[in-house]
């Protein structure tokens, strides 16, 4: 059984998809899942790494979890409008060490529409052929938000709304009125 189906709302074939993946052994080295924002693709994909990485201790804090992500801008204190290769080849300098744990090692791309093109070609080889159980996830709101390249990399999972009944069915169920 996926561990977050009590934990999440919703979005039962993902779950039960993920969960067969995890009782045979056969979680795909590449993620993507797609659909709009707020739809509980992170919260999924926390249940995920946290049942992988099997630590108490946030995911921050764990040498076997990457988050790749917009840098900020040391002169504006913004965000810098993309991923850049710079970032990618660092990632995959660490990619290449041991997992501390000799566990799995998560990459997760919460928002891959920033991937610029360089950054995007940079990370194919180590997507390919990434070393030991390493897990790439890859989120977007929509499939061509992230190069052809990469999804074709990824074994996809589409996110739909949840219907409101469900919704209130498990909010009900957790107690809330």
């Amino acid at each position: 059984m996926f561990p977050g189906k009590s934990a999440i709302i919703g979005h039962a074939r993902i779950q039960e998809v993920l969960s067969r993946m995890l009782e045979h052994n056969t979680l795909p080295h590449a993620l993507l899942f797609v659909g709009s924002q707020g739809l509980g693709k992170t919260a999924l994909a926390q249940v995920l790494f946290k049942h992988l990485i099997d630590s108490q201790a946030p995911l921050q804090n764990h040498p076997d979890y990457l988050e790749v992500d917009r840098l900020l801008d040391e002169k504006t204190g913004k965000r810098k409008t993309s991923i850049s290769v710079k970032q990618i080849r660092e990632l995959t300098r660490r990619l290449g060490l041991t997992s501390l744990s000799d566990g799995w090692k998560i990459v997760f791309f919460e928002q891959a529409q920033y991937l610029s093109k360089g950054a995007a070609n940079a990370l194919l080889k180590t997507l390919e052929e990434p070393k030991g159980k390493t897990l790439f996830l890859f989120c977007v709101s929509s499939l061509e938000q992230v190069p052809a390249t990469i999804a074709s990399r990824c074994q996809v999972m589409r996110f739909n709304r949840v219907p409101r009944e469900q919704i209130c069915e498990g909010l009900v169920r957790r107690g809330l009125s």
